[in-house]
């Protein structure tokens, strides 16, 4: 039972491995949340929760403001996906874990003063119920045109809000199917600001859950396996054996460990990560110029094909879910950098060119569910000298547990966090996170994210 873990399990049964990973997503993700602070999707919720703002209990990232904890949740969560550049899960069919969870954390710790510990647990907690659902309800979810980090996000912020409000068991069961009721988000708002709004109504609807819950409001006693339950609604009926059998599952291993969080370095799609990685090493490896390229395939899973845009993007935000553009991008550029996802590097002449010659198709192999647990992206390069350049992709976990992927990490926040918090503020941060159990409130995190 879902409820009976998120009540039993503390932060001293949490094995040393998976709070070291959570400290890694959670400096991940508060990058990439601040670097989302100037976005323009960002300035008209800004504009909207200023016109409705209540007590003001709780930070809005980069803003240097504060509304309630429902508000900074909201906001700060579409803050944390609005760039496409946070962390994702094979578990949750790479929606992504962290955001809707932190927002909760930020601002539901803020206001009832929470320690760092108790808000790693609550994160850790939320992340694990919502991968652990994700993994055994399987692609079904995703198929039918849900957006996994909205739905199952929703479940996983309610977790979390209910560990930091330390709910009982009856009321976290009450608060998952308050929850239930509450989680939405369509794959067809993908490369709109919508798609970000998916995380913030997440987060926000995480806390009204549980605080509503705390207060006595009910939900059905089955809402997951009932015949008009979760597994029914939101999957085949057929996964309710699985989720019935969750507990068993539950932290044993946690996903942070097995198979892992993946921390983005492109800050685009993740479905469009094997042809961008295809494309770096074939250029690397045989030094050809764009010039001399005559045709590119890329072969992809019926999966990622129905999720991205294949037509030219119409909008910056449309940009990160098109493979063409992506790998145009990577034959153009070193790395991949938030800025040049843009209309204006799209009317490029030299990536217009590019953008022609480039053919994705759903591979042979990888057109049922079964294909997807060998899923791989395929890119072939044709020469005008006849030469054929090939690279496959497995996606597979690539998560290194090494200094320098530490320092991968901690160089992506200075680069996003510069230019908005002040350098002082940015080692402050990086700091406290880093040992962040012995943080004795997070009002003293919080409070270095106001911008410069």
């Amino acid at each position: 039972m879902i409820a009976r873990f998120v009540l039993t399990e503390n932060f001293d049964r949490i094995p040393l491995d998976v709070i070291k990973r959570a400290k890694e997503s959670i400096i991940d993700c508060l990058g990439v949340t601040i670097l989302g602070s100037n976005h323009e999707a960002i300035g008209i919720l800004e504009k909207f929760i200023k016109e409705n703002n209540g007590v003001k209990t709780s930070s809005v990232i980069g803003k240097n403001f504060k509304t309630s904890a429902v508000f900074a949740a909201f906001i700060n969560g579409a803050m944390a996906h609005v760039l496409d550049f946070d962390d994702f899960s094979v578990s949750i069919s790479e929606g992504h874990p962290t955001a809707p969870i932190l927002a909760v954390v930020l601002a539901l710790g803020e206001k009832i003063n929470a320690t760092g510990k108790e808000i790693l647990e609550a994160y850790i907690l939320g992340a694990e119920v919502e991968m652990k659902i994700g993994s055994l309800i399987g692609p079904d979810h995703a198929d039918k045109g849900w957006h996994t980090t909205g739905t199952l996000g929703t479940l996983g912020a309610t977790v979390t809000a209910s560990k930091l409000l330390k709910l009982n068991l009856k009321q976290i069961a009450m608060a998952l199917g308050i929850a239930v009721s509450q989680a939405s988000g369509i794959i067809q708002n993908f490369g709109s600001m919508t798609k970000s709004l998916h995380v913030g109504a997440a987060a926000k609807n995480g806390i009204i859950a549980a605080s509503l819950s705390k207060k006595g409001f009910t939900s059905s006693n089955d809402s997951f396996e009932g015949k008009n339950g979760f597994c029914k609604v939101f999957c085949n009926y057929g996964n309710r054996n699985k989720l019935n059998k969750i507990s068993k599952y539950l932290g044993n291993p946690y996903d942070f460990i097995k198979p892992g969080i993946e921390i983005k370095f492109y800050p685009c799609c993740s479905y469009t990560h094997g042809a961008i990685n295809a494309i770096l090493k074939l250029k690397e490896k045989y030094k050809f110029t764009t010039k001399n390229i005559k045709k590119i395939t890329c072969g992809i899973s019926y999966a990622v094909f129905k999720t991205l845009n294949h037509e030219i993007p119409k909008t910056d935000l449309d940009t990160k879910f098109n493979i063409p553009f992506c790998i145009s991008l990577a034959l153009t550029n070193d790395k991949l950098r938030v800025e040049d996802f843009s209309l204006i590097k799209l009317n490029n002449p030299e990536i217009r060119e590019i953008l022609w010659k480039i053919e994705v198709y759903i591979h042979p192999d990888l057109t049922t569910k079964e294909g997807l647990k060998n899923d791989f992206t395929l890119v072939n390069i044709f020469l005008s000298n006849g030469e054929v350049h090939s690279m496959k992709i497995d996606k597979k976990n690539t998560s290194k547990d090494s200094l320098s992927y530490k320092k991968e990490i901690i160089l992506k926040y200075v680069e996003c966090t510069t230019g908005i918090l002040s350098s002082e503020n940015i080692k402050k941060s990086i700091s406290i996170i880093n040992s962040l159990e012995n943080l004795e409130k997070i009002q003293d995190l919080t409070s270095l994210f106001n911008a410069v």
